[in-house]
């Protein structure tokens, strides 16, 4: 992996544990949606990550420099792939970890964690609840807790996407930045991270336009009120995205750019 990819990621702590756990994956043309829009659309497909999504760019990163610090054990609470993520870090670190899921986690995935080697408790209805049992038991082996996205080296992990992206335009010869960025807000982690990336790889007029399924909208709940909301349930189908309440600093982002006078470019 080049290292204008890796952003503003410890590389001591990378490279004492043998690089980053997360790949390189393809920046490809969208032919129906270039068509579409009438404008280059590239697809960036981190799905190919080994764990299966994004997640491992900063939960890995997170985990790696926890343990170089000394953590002795991991515990994520997580629904899926934030889990999975810790999982495959601690598989990979040789750390003991531990993955407490909510009892709506299916049980493949409860499966695919036991696979990496994590021991999985399950505990609680909804998200919230599994986290605070998390919370407690990390509080008692004195580990790392790996938050699914409110970790500031976690949204520097995520950071690396734009890095990536950046250095791939570049050799594919494209000269300006992308108009912007689309991408979907769970708890918010991915959006803070590439708001950081695009600060630091310079691309100060690229948008970013961010979309959640209906049912889980904790983000555009809190725009429209102007305040932090609490769903009161996630009734969305796509459980693994849903936050009760998005990042207090995913949300700040939103009204932070327009505070500094930049034109809004979270959508």
């Amino acid at each position: 992996m080049a290292t204008d990819d890796l952003g503003t990621c410890d590389r001591t702590v990378l490279a004492s544990k043998g690089g980053p756990l997360h790949v390189r994956t393809p920046l490809i043309v969208s032919k129906p949606m270039s068509a579409l829009l009438g404008r280059d659309v590239y697809l960036k497909l981190d799905a190919m990550q080994p764990s299966g999504s994004f997640k491992l760019r900063g939960i890995g990163y997170t985990c790696q420099k926890a343990i170089a610090e000394g953590a002795n054990a991991l515990v994520s609470s997580s629904g899926g792939n934030a889990g999975l993520a810790t999982a495959y870090a601690g598989q990979r670190l040789r750390a003991p970890t531990t993955v407490v899921v909510p009892e709506t986690t299916p049980e493949f995935i409860r499966e695919r964690l036991r696979s990496l080697g994590a021991q999985v408790i399950v505990h609680g209805s909804q998200w919230s609840e599994a986290h605070a049992h998390a919370v407690a038991l990390n509080d008692d082996v004195g580990g790392k807790l790996v938050h699914p996205y409110e970790d500031v080296d976690t949204w520097t992990g995520h950071a690396t996407l734009v890095h990536e992206m950046c250095a791939q335009l570049r050799d594919a010869g494209e000269t300006v930045p992308p108009s912007f960025i689309c991408t979907c807000v769970g708890g918010g982690g991915l959006l803070l991270g590439i708001a950081q990336g695009l600060r630091e790889v310079g691309w100060a007029k690229t948008d970013v336009v961010v979309s959640e399924t209906v049912g889980c909208d904790s983000l555009y709940q809190s725009v429209q009120k102007n305040e932090l909301v609490t769903l009161p349930a996630i009734t969305s189908v796509a459980k693994s995205l849903g936050a009760a309440q998005v990042s207090p600093s995913a949300f700040d982002l939103t009204k932070q750019w327009k505070r500094e006078g930049k034109s809004p470019r979270i959508h």
